[in-house]
């Protein structure tokens, strides 16, 4: 089991990511997270299963005292963004170094969400895709949690990761 945590400021879409790939459904109205969600599930990579403990982290700059103590032991950080909201971008090197205090060894992934909002957009992929680059990132990757967009590939990607970054391999499918 593999401990993911999904961070970035509030309303970048974390919950409803995490509702897309587990249920295939999005909820209109915004409920903001307070502390944490966790939810687990399986994903499949390969002949491999992998377990995700997943982790929806509060965005509110009030729970940014406590953000460390829930971020230890993370396996895995989605650091989420809104293409719609430069500030939100601006917010990511604050959350890489939260989570990096919490869990030196993390493996990080950005995500752009919202890019069914196309009209609305602020952020270019090549801004992002380069302060992931800086920030020594594994990737970079867009989604909307609304359409579908890259979803079920974002678990999938992550997964994979983590089982080329684990010396303990998750048994075989079958």
């Amino acid at each position: 089991m593999f401990k993911v945590s999904l961070i970035g400021d509030y309303a970048v879409g974390k919950t409803s990511i995490i509702k897309r790939y587990m249920t295939n459904s999005f909820d209109e109205g915004y409920k903001a997270t307070l502390g944490a969600a966790i939810s687990s599930f399986k994903t499949s990579v390969a002949d491999s299963l992998v377990s995700l403990q997943v982790w929806d982290l509060a965005g509110q700059t009030s729970f940014r005292r406590v953000r460390v103590q829930y971020l230890f032991g993370t396996d895995f950080a989605i650091v989420v963004y809104d293409v719609t909201r430069k500030d939100t971008l601006d917010c990511v090197k604050e959350w890489v170094d939260d989570v990096r205090q919490g869990a030196p060894e993390v493996l990080l992934f950005l995500v752009g969400n919202k890019v069914d909002l196309a009209d609305s957009r602020v952020v270019k992929p090549a801004e992002a895709e380069k302060l992931a680059k800086d920030l020594k990132m594994l990737g970079y990757m867009e989604t909307s949690a609304k359409d579908g967009t890259n979803v079920k590939e974002l678990f999938q990607t992550i997964s994979k990761f983590l089982l080329e970054h684990t010396t303990n391999p998750p048994p075989k499918k079958g």
